[in-house]
């Protein structure tokens, strides 16, 4: 019999022996590991082995319950995955990249501090903070994803890049991601900049306005380029609708034109009605500098046409809304 002739009944009944036997009791009788598993069948809110969860209902479907025909099976996407798809059965997704924002956590608590312990708090807030980013960015987590031991590793892995730690001969983990040299070498050497960095995606994380590298707008590819996630969150904040209209208003009830507030340009002037009561709003300060769940003051929004906003943002350095007016008017 084939994985193909596995039955939902089966799997249910594995499900239900697994949690009787608890799993040292069903891997004592099944065989298999709760270790390094990277797909989970999920059932009624709980994680189990795909692999040792499938395997073990296909043995029941063959007659086999004393395992006399042992069958190796590679876990994963191409055998256990479709099993799970065919019977209906929610799944975690497996094995996920660490993404260059995450490394960049995991560098300015390295940088901190290089010589952590696995159970300390610092590397425990960061493994929530990574778990909590991954929830909003709608992954379906497995336990083990960046755990406590998983962000300690990978802080392990910047030794290898560090002359400090070579002369000591702490050399770290050999093995990485080349994610990683990239990351170091851009951000190791500007522990200011990395730690204002960190800041904002810990700002983003913690707001639930986090945009991460799966947000990146194809319209502004270019300044988020230069600008990297922190342009990113803060375009967030400034297309907050809330914001943009709360803006808009005061401008308004106080008769005043929807006007660039660096060149002037007024688009209803230009454009006529299709222009009438458009314009961006820009928030003045970086984002790293604004506390978690504030409501941004009016004083710290700006009026801003489209040139002038993106020049604002360009080059990844933030331009008041005087330093553009001057340029303007130079």
């Amino acid at each position: 019999m084939a994985l193909s002739d596995v039955t939902k009944e089966a799997v249910l009944e594995t499900l239900e022996e697994y949690r009787a036997l608890g799993p040292d009791g069903f891997h004592a009788k099944w065989g298999g590991s709760d270790k390094n598993v990277d797909y989970h069948v999920i059932w009624e809110g709980e994680f189990y082995p795909s692999k040792a969860i499938v395997n073990a209902a296909h043995y029941k479907v063959m007659g086999d319950p004393e395992m006399l025909e042992i069958r190796g099976y590679s876990g994963g996407l191409k055998t256990m995955i479709p099993v799970l798809q065919r019977l209906g059965f929610d799944y975690t997704e497996g094995k996920v990249n660490w993404d260059r924002e995450e490394m960049m956590l995991a560098l300015d608590l390295y940088l901190r501090d290089p010589q952590p312990g696995k159970t300390s708090k610092a590397i425990s807030e960061v493994s929530s903070l990574l778990r909590r980013r991954a929830e909003q960015l709608g992954r379906v987590l497995p336990p083990r994803f960046r755990n406590v031991e998983g962000v300690y590793l990978k802080m392990m892995n910047f030794r290898r890049y560090d002359p400090s730690q070579k002369a000591s001969g702490n050399v770290g983990m050999q093995r990485g991601a080349k994610l990683e040299g990239f990351v170091w070498s851009e951000w190791a050497h500007q522990r200011k900049k990395l730690r204002d960095a960190a800041s904002a995606i810990r700002l983003g994380i913690e707001t639930g306005t986090q945009v991460g590298e799966a947000f990146s707008d194809d319209l502004d590819s270019d300044l988020a380029a230069e600008g990297g996630f922190e342009y990113r969150l803060h375009r967030r904040y400034e297309r907050n609708p809330l914001n943009v209209r709360r803006k808009k208003a005061a401008v308004l009830n106080a008769n005043l034109p929807l006007a660039c507030e660096a060149c002037g340009f007024d688009f209803e002037k230009v454009y006529g009605a299709r222009g009438a009561e458009y314009i961006e709003v820009h928030h003045k300060k970086p984002i790293h500098t604004v506390k978690p769940g504030s409501v941004p003051k009016l004083s710290d929004l700006a009026l801003l046409c489209s040139n002038c906003h993106r020049m604002a943002h360009r080059w990844g350095k933030l331009l008041s809304v005087e330093e553009i007016s001057r340029l303007v008017h130079s």
